[in-house]
């Protein structure tokens, strides 16, 4: 059974994998995405920290599908990945 901040990360991924669905879709997601990551950071490092992991697991999960046809929705995980790490 997950734990409170468990469901807390997940939750928080999903969001960021919208943002990421809308800007494949070619929606604009630049506002969204540093909005989310800020919220994220907000709740401190470690929460932003275990965010990035399971974007990372998320990126990995859809490049075992079609790394191609997904690329641009992995580049917007990476880039928000990258941004709570840092």
């Amino acid at each position: 059974m997950a734990d409170g901040q468990t469901v807390a990360v997940l939750h928080a991924a999903n969001r960021f994998e919208a943002v990421a669905a809308a800007a494949m879709d070619g929606e604009p997601h630049a506002d969204a995405l540093a909005a989310l990551v800020a919220g994220t950071r907000a709740a401190g490092p470690e929460f932003a920290g275990r965010v990035a992991d399971a974007l990372a697991v998320m990126i990995a999960w859809i490049e075992e599908d079609d790394a191609r046809r997904f690329a641009p929705k992995t580049a917007v995980l990476r880039d928000a990945a990258a941004r709570l790490r840092a």
